[in-house]
């Protein structure tokens, strides 16, 4: 995704597939790539921190217990899932 904050200062209209864009985003991969590399942003953590919401996942959206929920189509379906993530906590302090 790629936007000229300039003319679309709303981020309605995505400029990444223009042909014209293909400069920019190459020169932004690459400070991007730049970034990635620097020393500080090197971790070494033991793969259960990285890998331990997944199994919520699985079972339920991670994010259904706090902050501003987005994505749910009615209030039906975010109960859906606070439902399913009610299951599995009961189910993780019983194991």
């Amino acid at each position: 995704m790629l936007f000229d904050l300039r003319t679309d200062p709303g981020e309605l209209r995505d400029l990444g597939s223009e042909p014209s864009a293909a400069a920019d985003i190459e020169r932004l991969r690459k400070v991007l790539m730049r970034w990635l590399a620097l020393p500080n942003n090197r971790i070494t953590v033991p793969d259960e921190w990285l890998t331990e919401i997944d199994d919520k996942i699985e079972h339920f959206d991670p994010i259904v217990g706090s902050g501003v929920l987005i994505g749910y189509w009615d209030e039906a379906e975010l109960a859906e899932q606070q439902e399913a993530r009610r299951r599995w906590l009961a189910r993780q302090r019983s194991e």
